[in-house]
């Protein structure tokens, strides 16, 4: 466009030097032939306004969106250093517990074992020691005395491997619970990282289209600041046109009056 101008200005200036006697015609067809190009330039400028208007929306609402992507990855961030803190506390919990589980099974072991030794003592003493403490007795009240220590000693043997047993169960079930929470909270760190990493590829999707806007607002800034370029060119050419016709029009006059 902008060379087409330049040509045709230089072809009426080669025909304003050459053929004076130019007809006001032709020049009116120049003139509307500007006219029709400056026509022509005005709603190309009017079309690349509203191009650069819409990409400048989109890179507002794309910059909007990212930023809330940016805000959610944030947010998952945290919640991914929140579990994981949780898991650690969870593994310290388990790793105390599972102490005091081999701690109480040592302890139920020896329990077992030492009674097993009292057992087979009172076993190989058998009657013997039953009949050394029933006359060694020197009265009824010192044999029930001998007695209920042998019945007392067996019944502290029985309670305490009760009390072993029972802290291992209770042991045993609070670690369980401890570790199926723990396997609760790995399966939501992975799919808290899963999200993250979602939400990420679609922040990466969304700069390049960010940056992409950037290079089509560049260039469509390139093409109006042309197009106002042409039309600027093509107004003159149209004031020089019209002022050429006017002084051939004036030319013509003056020469029929002579």
């Amino acid at each position: 466009m902008k060379n087409r101008i330049k040509k045709m200005l230089c072809l009426v200036l080669a025909a304003a030097l050459v053929l004076p006697s130019v007809s006001s015609q032709a020049s009116q067809e120049e003139i509307d032939q500007v006219k029709e190009n400056i026509n022509d330039s005005e709603q190309a400028i009017q079309q690349a306004e509203q191009l650069l208007s819409d990409l400048e929306q989109k890179k507002s609402d794309t910059a909007a969106y990212l930023q809330e992507l940016s805000a959610a990855v944030n947010e998952k961030d945290a919640t991914i250093a929140d579990i994981q803190n949780q898991i650690t506390t969870k593994q310290q919990e388990i790793d105390a517990a599972q102490a005091e589980l081999t701690e109480s099974q040592t302890l139920a072991s020896q329990q077992y074992e030492d009674m097993k030794l009292r057992i087979q003592y009172m076993y190989e003493a058998g009657e013997d020691e039953l009949l050394d403490i029933l006359f060694s007795s020197q009265s009824l009240p010192e044999l029930l005395s001998h007695s209920e220590y042998i019945y007392q000693m067996s019944e502290y043997d029985r309670n305490m491997l009760t009390a072993y047993e029972e802290t291992l169960q209770r042991v045993e079930t609070a670690k369980a619970d401890l570790e199926a929470g723990q396997a609760q909270l790995t399966e939501l760190l992975d799919g808290a990282e899963q999200e993250k990493e979602a939400l990420s590829l679609l922040a990466d999707a969304q700069n390049s289209k960010l940056q992409e806007l950037s290079d089509s607002i560049a260039a469509a800034q390139g093409d109006l600041g042309e197009q106002q370029v042409d039309l600027g060119e093509q107004q003159e050419l149209l004031e020089y046109l019209q002022a050429e016709m006017e002084r051939q029009m004036a030319e013509a006059l003056r020469q029929a009056q002579l």
